[in-house]
């Protein structure tokens, strides 16, 4: 029961800011205190929403091959946001709560996926 709600976590979390990524790109990025991307920035952050969505509506339907994604594909992220950081391209604090954000949803991809057996997917 446990492993299902971390799953449902991860995949709603994922899947909200995924479609914020993907419809207003820009409000996203000033939510986390940053420029409102354009040209490619605007294409980056829509790539960004794509990869959230089909993971996390993967998740959401129980798809094995989405659960072992999930902490995996964090670690980029917090790379990417911890950049920013250093370069002042976001403030000190989004730049926290984002690396914060990607933990939990790390975190949670990792609570999803304890216990599994040998899934496939």
């Amino acid at each position: 029961m446990a492993q299902r709600t971390a799953e449902l976590g991860v995949g709603t979390i994922a899947t909200a800011v995924g479609v914020a990524a993907l419809v207003a790109p820009d409000r996203l990025t000033r939510l986390y205190g940053a420029e409102a991307p354009n040209g490619v920035g605007a294409v980056g952050w829509r790539l960004f929403g794509v990869r959230n969505v089909v993971i996390g509506g993967a998740m959401l339907a129980g798809q094995p091959w989405a659960l072992r994604l999930a902490a995996p594909v964090q670690v980029p992220d917090a790379a990417v946001f911890l950049q920013a950081v250093r370069t002042g391209a976001m403030p000190r604090w989004s730049g926290t709560l984002a690396l914060a954000t990607a933990g939990a949803v790390a975190g949670l991809g990792l609570r999803a996926t304890t216990g599994q057996r040998a899934v496939t997917g």
